[in-house]
């Protein structure tokens, strides 16, 4: 599984110290977000965007974190994180 892979722990453990939350609470937030960056995962050609107003802020830690972890794949998403839209 992805969010058990030393990648992964190292990505999540650096965006809940710059965001200044609680990394446990990040964790919580893996399971509900997989179903989110799975959408993107096949035929999606755009860039898919993490809206603020969308999620609360650990949700949105953690969105950042799957996408950050397949920016380095063959073929991974472009994406990027706003704000509002």
């Amino acid at each position: 599984m992805l969010a058990g892979s030393h990648a992964f722990k190292t990505i999540v453990e650096a965006e809940a110290k710059a965001r200044d939350l609680v990394l446990k609470d990040v964790k919580r937030c893996v399971g509900l977000v997989y179903h989110e960056c799975s959408k993107y995962g096949h035929g999606f050609s755009g860039t898919a965007t993490i809206y603020h107003e969308d999620h609360v802020p650990n949700e949105v830690a953690a969105l950042v974190c799957f996408m950050k972890l397949q920016s380095g794949w063959t073929g991974g998403l472009d994406w990027r994180e706003v704000e509002k839209r």
